[in-house]
């Protein structure tokens, strides 16, 4: 005879108790699934797997996946700096394609590649990681303008202040 602690209360229960008798707190919640042991409500779309693939998969152990998208980013710079634009081209689908993916199915692999201990864990995690995720992916996307607009306009700037600099040293 197994016995555990209570989720509500914390006093010792039998493992097999659906229900706590002292507080009444459910134990397990129902494990009716749909995607091969995947518990209903679990597949949903996924922000963190879709924004960050390569982070995403490896904490949550997709070993396989973070090891082929890294190979396809790495491809993709290869052919970038290289000149083989077909090739970064391609990658470059891929891993948009790979990043769909991820995001439609990225939740039940989360399910699948740990032990949660319950449906509302899981959901109370993957919420605040999909909201921490969405304002790192705003917050990197507005840095990269930010140095894309700055690329742009510091140098005709700075010839600007060298004009004007030069105009004033022939002046004198």
């Amino acid at each position: 005879m197994t016995m555990i602690f209570c989720r509500g209360c914390g006093q010792q229960i039998h493992e097999s108790a659906v229900a706590c008798p002292h507080c009444g707190a459910p134990q397990k919640q129902p494990t009716s699934t749909t995607d091969g042991g995947v518990p209903d409500g679990v597949i949903k779309w996924s922000w963190t797997a879709f924004l960050f693939v390569y982070v995403w998969s490896y904490f949550n152990r997709l070993t396989n996946l973070f090891f082929v998208s890294a190979a396809v980013l790495v491809i993709f710079y290869i052919g970038t700096f290289f000149g083989f634009d077909k090739a970064a081209g391609l990658a470059n689908l891929v891993l948009v394609v790979i990043a769909i993916i991820t995001g439609f199915k990225g939740r039940g692999w989360a399910w699948k590649s740990k032990n949660w201990e319950s449906i509302d864990q899981f959901q109370t995690v993957q919420k605040d990681v999909a909201s921490k995720s969405i304002k790192w992916g705003i917050g990197i996307m507005i840095t990269g303008a930010l140095i894309a607009v700055s690329i742009e306009l510091v140098p005709s700037i700075y010839q600007g202040f060298m004009a004007k600099r030069a105009s004033q040293d022939q002046a004198q």
